[in-house]
């Protein structure tokens, strides 16, 4: 940082504000790499800069781009609170914490403005959407699930709505017994009705409620010699059973109110438990976070996240940012239980943020006390969350350990966390496409994959293919170095990916892994194959790969490129297929 940038961080910091509010925080080139909220602006963005040498290393990196400062002032901090999330999804400042689902969570939608509705799973919930959603739920496993029970138990329609529309006589759904044709008008409008009624009930959690009214039916029934309607009802109610399982257990029978149970880990950063970044591991994931879901006083579902955490003045915010972030979009229980005094923030003004206008003001927050009855549900929700934390850990510990022996392997100028691999894939020198995948920290990440026709090669020639891709995604401004970059294919493929990366100056390492090749002698009818070779720029001769850490590694990245290009050729070809068929049919 040069005198005059300081000069400016200096006066900055002077007209920093003594009030509620959001604080920006910018790079050299102008864009948001931070933003926080605070009760007292000016305490809270001094002591970043306040015995930087003691700071963790992430809050050195961030403080070392830090050149320019906006302030954001508000009423009160809840205000604040609401607008830092505001903003933090409006920019996605690279130095927030992040929450990081390990999977998109599916939704259950009912189309409750269609006659006769039936659900349907969805991978987000659209507020402009007339329909009724439910969930989040936690695996996709649970969702099919419930589909079984809307068919087999409450014998919903399962049919498309254009199938329903057009079908003149019952489907096979209707003759084993798991629906009861609406299509045909074998049900009336008001019996369907009840029949969905009962299955969103269900879905509120209260299946004990429908299991018992069962009961009382099938014994009605039974004293009236009802046998089959008695039997129907009993097989129905073992039917929800076998599939549930043991997935809805009752584990708080004083406290029936709905209610989400959040826990941390590690526990309470009051207790100055931390893990601290290591220079090969600086973004590494620092607390997570999880919410145990209880319908009925039954546990129906869980959910989890990871949070970076980049700074220890933040740690008091994760569970705050958590909880705003996850019910802008998802509905509030009557009780949320949260960590004991996890946040700085009082729980009326944490209420105040969630509330909305679906609460009616009767919303409640509370610690976990051991003295109330949900204490065994808030003691399930930290042991839940610890194990997790504990098994995320040991698989970054593997992860680093591979990638660590995979930097001394290739003797890399350092720890390769963003690797990338490239393909070309053509079916006789047609539909020329090529792929590039993207591995952080050893593990895919698919919101980087993508892929490219290539534009300026006719026939099949995949020298000239690969340079195309690399001229087109590294010489593009801003564009992303790799660690590492990982070429499908042999030396020559190599030797054309490093001519352009030699011509444009572009410095990152580069290595080629050839597949393995078949080997026979045509005499014996027994087969074999040679090892992966790996090929290194100015090496004539291939490497071995002997650690299974990281030959998986390698592979693993290499099988996902030429997968997806693969997939993009057949796409293509099929395209080829389709407008040649219209244009023969012209």
């Amino acid at each position: 940082m040069n005198p005059e940038e300081q000069k400016h961080l200096d006066e900055l910091l002077s007209a920093c504000p003594a009030d509620p509010g959001v604080y920006l925080m910018k790079d050299c080139d102008g864009h948001i790499i931070y933003v926080g909220k605070a009760k007292v602006l000016k305490n809270r963005v001094r002591s970043y800069f306040q015995r930087i040498e003691a700071a963790n290393i992430k809050t050195q990196h961030l403080v070392s781009k830090i050149r320019d400062m906006e302030f954001l002032r508000t009423g009160t901090e809840v205000e604040a609170l609401l607008l830092e999330n505001t903003l933090i999804k409006k920019h996605k400042p690279k130095y927030n914490i992040r929450l990081k689902d390990d999977k998109t969570y599916p939704y259950l939608r009912l189309d409750v403005a269609h006659d006769y509705p039936r659900p349907y799973i969805a991978r987000k919930q659209l507020k402009s959407d007339s329909a009724e959603f439910f969930g989040p739920f936690p695996h996709g496993n649970a969702v099919w699930k419930i589909m079984q029970i809307a068919a087999k138990v409450f014998k919903i329609r399962d049919c498309r709505d254009h199938e329903f529309a057009n079908r003149s006589r019952p489907c096979l759904s209707y003759e084993i017994g798991q629906c009861t044709a609406p299509c045909v008008k074998k049900v009336s409008k008001a019996e369907y009705a009840s029949q969905i009624n009962e299955f969103k009930v269900f879905l509120k959690g209260n299946n004990q409620a429908a299991a018992e009214r069962w009961e009382a039916e099938m014994s009605e029934a039974a004293e009236n010699m009802e046998y089959e309607r008695a039997a129907e009802l009993r097989d129905r109610i073992r039917l929800m059973e076998d599939i549930l399982g043991d997935e809805q257990s009752v584990v708080d029978t004083e406290d029936l109110r709905d209610k989400d149970v959040w826990a941390i880990w590690p526990e309470p950063f009051v207790k100055n438990v931390r893990v601290e970044a290591t220079e090969d591991w600086e973004d590494g994931e620092a607390v997570d976070v999880m919410v145990l879901q209880f319908r009925e006083g039954k546990l129906v579902g869980r959910l989890h996240w990871g949070a970076e955490l980049q700074d220890v003045a933040e740690t008091d915010e994760v569970l705050a940012s958590t909880l705003v972030q996850h019910y802008q979009k998802n509905p509030l229980p009557e009780l949320l239980i949260l960590p004991p005094q996890s946040t700085e923030l009082p729980l009326a003004d944490l209420t105040m943020a969630l509330s909305d206008e679906k609460t009616d003001g009767n919303l409640q927050l509370a610690w976990a006390d051991e003295k109330k009855s949900w204490w065994a549900a808030f003691e399930l929700a930290q042991d839940n969350v610890k194990g997790w934390y504990q098994e995320k850990k040991e698989q970054r510990m593997k992860s680093a350990d591979t990638l660590g022996k995979l930097k001394k392997f290739l003797a890399l100028p350092r720890l390769p966390r963003h690797m990338e691999c490239i393909d070309i894939s053509n079916f006789q020198g047609s539909a020329n496409v090529a792929s590039c995948v993207v591995f952080k920290d050893g593990k895919p990440f698919k919101d980087e994959y993508r892929k490219y026709n290539i534009k300026t090669v006719d026939g099949q020639d995949d020298f000239k293919s690969m340079q195309e891709l690399v001229s087109r995604r590294y010489l593009k401004p801003g564009a992303k170095m790799p660690d590492l970059l990982v070429v499908d294919g042999g030396r020559g493929q190599l030797s054309s990916v490093c001519k352009i990366l030699d011509e444009f100056e572009l410095g990152f390492p580069v290595i080629s892994l050839a597949k393995a090749r078949t080997q026979s002698d045509f005499k014996s009818e027994e087969v074999g194959s040679t090892e992966e070779r790996i090929f290194l720029p100015g090496q004539k001769n291939h490497k071995k790969i002997r650690d299974q850490g990281v030959w998986k590694l390698l592979t693993h990245i290499r099988d996902e490129a030429h997968r997806f290009a693969i997939s993009f050729n057949r796409k293509k070809m099929r395209e080829r297929l389709i407008d040649s068929a219209m244009d023969d049919g012209d």
